[in-house]
């Protein structure tokens, strides 16, 4: 069924739910903007009737900006207009209240970009679920990131049910609080349209989850772990061939304590394809870091840091490495190569050779 009207097209087609954004309705989160500063910009909770909305620029009740048309403009007490628009990606994970440090929008998009993802539902299996896993949900951020890659696998039925989940993400993390933000911010942005993308769980770690399925194959993973070794066998052994593995870290040394793991451990059936640096917003030629010991909270040991410095002045950085399934067995254990053994000769010995050899030249 497809509505045709003088502006826009709306309805349902072939089964998939069409979202539109051209008007403000309860449950949306906005972003208010300064017609004369567009540069500052607040976030709003979801709009519920009868609400009030505190902001630096003055007090503005839900019931001003619901239903009205997206890009209208509101005035505040003392006469200045500001400009009522749905926020992007980026503007929403920024200013959402946060317990967990998040991957920046633009880091996030490279991550899954990375992984190189390409379904869709005419190309999945009409009896198979791609199923992804991330560990670390965090804030959220990358989650909607992987989300946005699947979408288009899943089909829906006109009242936003999923008619075929050609592809689902397993989110992952050990603190309950931030699974719970997780799943709010995936809900609240954009009217939860990647709500049936994703599965949240809870468990001390992706590969103690892990054992409690059964014959789940990855199609890619997504780590995000202060100690992203640990159980990295398990997680491996469950992952489709030629399947991605892309791990975040904000500090190069974890990036190669990992790489060390898989290569001396001929069971872990990966191989590394990449590394690269995320580079931080900031201006300037220059670019400090942060070289120091610290505590790992989740094991007590003490780790190396070492990565961009991150401050009031920067946002993002880190680094990310792609690894990819290969086939069981076809790697050798990485054999360490002994120096050679020179012939040892006594302190008397090398004296007396080298006391002929004087003896020779003066003659």
């Amino acid at each position: 069924m497809i509505k045709v009207g003088r502006r826009r097209v709306v309805g349902v087609i072939r089964g998939v739910r069409t979202y539109h954004f051209d008007s403000f309705r309860r449950g949306d989160c906005v972003v208010l903007r300064s017609v004369l500063k567009p540069d500052k910009a607040s976030l709003s909770k979801p709009l519920e009737n009868g609400s009030q909305w505190q902001t630096p620029y003055g007090v503005f009740g839900h019931d001003e900006i619901i239903g009205k048309k997206t890009r209208s403009t509101i005035v505040n007490k003392h006469g200045d207009k500001f400009l009522v628009t749905h926020p992007t990606l980026e503007e929403y994970i920024l200013h959402r209240i946060r317990l967990a440090q998040p991957i920046y929008p633009h880091d996030a998009a490279a991550i899954v970009n990375l992984a190189d993802i390409h379904v869709d539902n005419g190309c999945v299996d009409p009896d198979e679920t791609l199923h992804y896993l991330e560990a670390g949900t965090g804030h959220g951020s990358l989650t909607l990131a992987i989300c946005r890659a699947i979408h288009s696998a899943n089909v829906r039925n006109a009242d936003g049910t999923v008619e075929k989940q050609g592809a689902v993400l397993h989110s992952i993390d050990r603190n309950q609080n931030h699974s719970k933000v997780g799943r709010r911010n995936v809900q609240n942005f954009r009217r939860g349209m990647y709500s049936n993308d994703v599965q949240f769980h809870v468990a001390d770690s992706p590969a103690e989850w892990l054992k409690t399925q059964q014959d789940m194959q990855l199609s890619g993973v997504f780590l995000d772990l202060p100690s992203p070794h640990v159980g990295l066998k398990a997680i491996a052994k469950e992952m489709r061939l030629d399947a991605p593995l892309t791990v975040f870290c904000p500090s190069v040394s974890q990036i190669q304590d990992l790489s060390e793991e898989v290569n001396q451990d001929a069971d872990i059936p990966l191989t590394m394809i990449t590394v690269a640096e995320l580079l931080p917003g900031m201006g300037g030629g220059m670019r400090p870091w942060d070289v120091r010991s610290s505590v790992v909270k989740e094991t007590g040991q003490i780790a190396r840091v070492c990565r961009p410095k991150v401050g009031s002045k920067m946002v993002g950085g880190g680094f990310v490495a792609l690894f990819k399934r290969i086939p069981d067995g076809i790697r050798k254990p990485r054999i360490t190569n002994q120096p050679s053994q020179s012939p040892s000769h006594s302190p008397s010995e090398e004296t007396s050779w080298w006391s002929r050899l004087k003896s020779f030249w003066k003659s």
